[in-house]
């Protein structure tokens, strides 16, 4: 059966037009691709939810897209950050963002085995990008968002990642992906930022210890000698914090193997591994 691309098109007579914005390699090219009108209409804002524990990289990364999308608009189009909180210190507290005892990242057990529940995509990043959009829709926490304000909100999935299309749940928040549309794989974006930013690296988005990280991106973290003893120390902390995390067992990694990441086998240079998904601002939707 061939895919219906049609299901992703504008919306008339929006109220918002909003790119969730990671700072990864899709949703760099789609908003870059908006300011420079190639896709539209023009988005009214870009929103970065910030975990506070990025790799330094998507920080630069980051305040470079804010300064080339204010000189190609402008400045009509803000890249705005917003966050629900340090991620790295709320899981090592057992907390999540409401300071509840609960523990949201997915987490390996022991020798691999199993995982736990992904709840940090919903707190980190969904749920503060949707606040944002309510204090610009001026909708108050608890009211109700009026039935004639739609938001159209742009995710930065390509066209080899079909699988990862899921409609909004929340009623007046309508998804678009823009890539679809434009029929661009991961591929074809990073193509097209090589013709136009020739010299310039593109960053794969995901907290510095997530777990959902393969062999090449550990192999890169490695490299890095500061983030690396960082992942390493919080890998270790979630055993020695175990009575801390509510209703987890203490034996956890957040490398895949279930074995602690410092010593942990990240295969040779050669080592192909499956593609792991970007935190593209709405990471695992």
């Amino acid at each position: 059966m061939m895919f219906d691309y049609s299901i992703s098109k504008p919306v008339n007579d929006t109220a918002l037009r909003v790119v969730s914005f990671g700072a990864g390699v899709q949703s760099t090219v789609m908003l870059l691709m908006a300011c420079r009108r190639e896709i539209g209409p023009m988005p009214d804002v870009a929103i970065f939810a910030d975990t506070q524990w990025e790799p330094k990289q998507i920080y630069k990364h980051l305040e470079w897209v804010k300064a080339e999308v204010a000189r190609l608009t402008n400045g009509q189009v803000p890249v705005l950050t917003v966050s629900a909180g340090d991620i790295r210190a709320d899981h090592l507290a057992g907390l999540n963002t409401t300071k509840q005892h609960f523990t949201s990242m997915p987490l390996y057990t022991e020798g691999g085995k199993g995982m736990g529940r992904r709840q940090c995509t919903k707190e980190y990043k969904i749920d503060p990008i949707t606040k944002e959009i309510r204090r610009l829709l001026g909708v108050e926490k608890g009211k109700r968002v009026p039935k004639n304000m739609i938001v159209e909100q742009w995710l930065g999935i390509s066209s080899d990642e079909l699988q990862r299309l899921k409609n909004s749940r929340i009623k007046w928040i309508v998804h678009r992906w823009p890539l679809i549309e434009a029929l661009m794989s991961r591929a074809d974006c990073r193509a097209w930022f090589e013709r136009k930013y020739p010299g310039i690296e593109l960053v794969k988005s995901a907290c510095i210890g997530c777990p959902f990280k393969d062999y090449k991106m550990w192999q890169a973290l490695k490299l890095i000698l500061e983030e690396w003893n960082d992942a390493c120390d919080f890998d270790e902390a979630i055993r020695l914090n175990g009575s801390k995390l509510s209703k987890m067992n203490s034996q956890q990694y957040v490398h895949r193997s279930g074995t602690p990441l410092r010593t942990a086998y990240l295969g040779d240079t050669s080592t192909s591994d499956f593609f792991q998904e970007e935190c593209e601002g709405m990471c695992g939707l």
